[in-house]
């Protein structure tokens, strides 16, 4: 600690115009502009004092300066006295600023707590008192005076941090507690959970509450944690990016992904999370019992507009199923193009721009097994980051059905999945939302050339599988909710059936999108077929192609949040 706040001290001296030890150029001046959020840095308007606030490495450190007077001054040695009583009172006064500035949540500032406690008060005031003096130095000047540079360090948690005098104030806001779907299940376990929060405006405080966004109740905060390690490590961690260097020491090997969709408090320090993910963040502490060991780490880092600007990899997982053994039961009729469906998509996004054989997965017939896609997902995790995107693609048989929650949920059938167990052998929409949810890619797409109505039996060219066994309507949401950055396009509605057609030699759905990338759905001109654009084009053209060929209607659906327009699904060639 005493090494890094030393090397801030110089950085500090060159902001405050005076002259201090031989440096290079200081290499967090730089990433602070990046991430002004987590190093946040503020300069008195004297010029004798500068705080920065290091939200990820969880510590305040302010430099200040002093000067004697040399009137005033019976000697050398007492004029570089008299400079470091100066600096060291401006240093702490600065410090008691910077730390009744800092948020207790989204409600609260330290100083909030101050005039509320006095034994808070007591607390805070002697840890400033005896915050760390990482340096100080006293210069004679030529005409009598002296200089001097004093450093503090004062650490927000950890052993002998702040944290530890604020926790039980914490605790003490009153507010709801969420009551979860005790129903819901997470499809593999987690050590900790990872909140992204980089499209919202979110303030980093030190005890930020989960919330989840339809009832308003705390999902998380600090009465679950036990006391003691919410006064040594505070609530949660703080990092950069989702694959932050030291991010697995506080979240463990496998930490659930979920992202918020805003912010709450008066002061920004709150997240308000999903109903989903809230059940989905309840369902994995559950089993995994880490929320009461404060295993929480919340990512900020740059926009998802800011990020995307620089050139970035994609990653695809594409999958067709034309045939499935005959032990799967009479309801899974062959299709003539699903594998084709598939071939003519991998090879059309391999062609484009970021993409390589490397990085498209194909999963057909026999390959595409319920495992083997869920390990194809599990794949990006490793090797997928934030600036990357990835495009998810399936055609074959869809259909609904009951889970093990006893609610009706969306299926995409594998090639070992079975009518009879969907549950467990095929792909349900949770697991597919739970699988691309942590993926660390800002941009993930989704393509479904499926459908999944019971209605679909003896159509002629329709993709969806009839469940005998379902008597429950569709649930009344897509495949998968999107966040942000999570764009999902599917055939069709979830009351419809999906159409093979022999004209076009592919599901009518994969022959428009595979028209719309190729180029014809680029109407503004510009070369880049976004989403949005892709969307418009096939919502223009299936419908009225069923319509026309098959006598019913088939609608796809656009499932997006945000970002429509900025993600580029091809270039036109």
């Amino acid at each position: 600690m005493k090494r890094v706040v030393l090397g801030i001290g110089a950085v500090l001296l060159a902001w405050l115009g005076v002259a201090g030890p031989a440096s290079g150029a200081p290499g967090w001046v730089s990433a602070a502009r990046k991430n002004p959020k987590l190093d946040q840095r503020t300069v008195d308007s004297t010029g004798k004092a500068a705080i920065r606030i290091k939200w990820d490495e969880k510590y305040i450190q302010v430099k200040a300066v002093g000067h004697a007077d040399p009137a005033l001054a019976f000697s050398a040695v007492h004029a570089k006295s008299m400079a470091l009583a100066a600096a060291r009172a401006l240093a702490y006064a600065k410090l008691a600023e910077a730390v009744e500035g800092v948020r207790v949540d989204g409600v609260t500032l330290v100083k909030n707590a101050l005039l509320h406690s006095q034994l808070v008060r007591t607390r805070v005031k002697a840890h400033i008192r005896g915050a760390h003096v990482v340096s100080e130095k006293a210069t004679a000047t030529p005409n009598g005076g002296a200089f001097a540079e004093v450093s503090l360090g004062l650490l927000l948690d950890g052993a002998g941090g702040l944290a530890g005098n604020l926790a039980e104030y914490a605790a003490t806001r009153k507010a709801p507690r969420f009551k979860a779907d005790t129903s819901f299940r997470t499809h593999e376990k987690y050590t900790g959970v990872i909140v992204e929060t980089s499209d919202t405006a979110f303030k980093p405080s030190m005890f930020p509450n989960f919330i989840e966004e339809k009832s308003n109740r705390v999902v998380y905060g600090p009465k679950a944690v036990d006391k003691k390690i919410l006064k040594r490590l505070g609530l949660v961690g703080y990092a950069p990016n989702i694959k932050y260097k030291t991010i697995k020491k506080r979240v463990g090997a496998n930490p659930l992904i979920v992202r918020a969709t805003k912010v709450s408090g008066k002061n920004g320090g709150d997240l308000v999370l999903s109903k989903k993910d809230a059940d989905r963040l309840m369902a994995a502490d559950r089993e995994g019992k880490f929320l009461s060991k404060a295993a929480a780490v919340i990512v900020i880092s740059q926009p998802t507009k800011d990020l995307i600007k620089n050139p970035s990899k994609k990653y695809a997982v594409v999958i067709g199923i034309s045939k499935y053994p005959k032990t799967a039961g009479a309801e899974f009729s062959p299709l003539d193009f699903a594998a084709k469906d598939a071939r003519s998509m991998a090879r059309l996004i391999s062609s484009q721009p970021g993409y390589s054989k490397s990085r498209v997965k194909i999963l057909i017939g026999k390959d595409a097994t319920r495992d083997a896609i869920a390990a194809s997902l599990r794949d990006l995790r490793g090797r997928v980051k934030e600036e990357d995107m990835v495009l998810f693609y399936f055609s074959g048989h869809g259909t609904m059905g009951k889970g093990k929650d006893g609610k009706s949920h969306y299926y995409l059938i594998p090639y070992d999945g079975r009518v009879s167990d969907l549950a467990a052998t095929s792909v349900q929409d949770y697991m597919l939302e739970e699988l691309i949810g942590q993926i660390p890619a800002r941009q993930m797409v989704v393509l479904l050339d499926t459908c999944y109505s019971g209605g679909a039996k003896g159509v002629l060219g329709a993709k969806g599988v009839t469940n005998k066994n379902l008597d429950t309507p569709p649930p009344p949401r897509p495949f998968v909710d999107a966040t942000f950055g999570r764009v999902l396009i599917s055939a069709s509605s979830s009351n419809q059936v999906s159409f093979e057609a022999k004209k076009l030699g592919h599901g009518v759905f994969t022959g428009f999108l595979l028209k719309a990338l190729d180029g014809e759905a680029d109407w503004n001109k510009n070369g880049k077929i976004s989403v949005l654009e892709t969307y418009q084009y096939l919502n223009s053209n299936v419908p009225a192609y069923t319509r026309d060929n098959f006598r019913r209607d088939q609608n796809p659906v656009l499932e997006v949040r945000t970002l429509s327009k900025e993600i580029i699904l091809a270039r036109k060639k």
